[in-house]
């Protein structure tokens, strides 16, 4: 990453943190100056913080999906699919079969 790129970061995470901080109702200037400042004096340090960050966001992102899929299944599709069923008229039985009944083997060199 640049530069430009790396501080492009560094400011968004400050913003979010500020925010962040203005929601619970706590400081968090002393965080948000000191990532701007050390972004600012150290570059080592700034990048390291921003692949830090985007690290935790991508596994993050990851559980986040999982946990998000599972909900939408057991409290969405799967009550829709049991009362489907309850109230379904249709019945699985299936009338119009193709089915036959074939004799008894009593050879088994050519059984077809």
């Amino acid at each position: 990453m640049s530069k430009r790129q790396v501080h492009i970061q560094i400011l968004i995470i400050s913003l979010g943190f500020c925010f962040l901080g203005y929601w619970l109702h706590i400081s968090s200037l002393y965080l948000v100056s000191f990532l701007i400042l050390g972004s600012l004096l150290n570059f080592k340090l700034a990048n390291i913080l921003v692949k830090t960050w985007l690290l935790i966001g991508k596994k993050l992102g990851a559980v986040n999906s999982v946990i998000w899929l599972s909900l939408l299944y057991f409290f969405l599709l799967w009550p829709l699919a049991i009362i489907k069923k309850i109230f379904s008229s249709k019945q699985a039985k299936n009338t119009h079969s193709n089915w036959q009944d074939t004799p008894p083997i009593s050879h088994f060199k050519r059984p077809f």
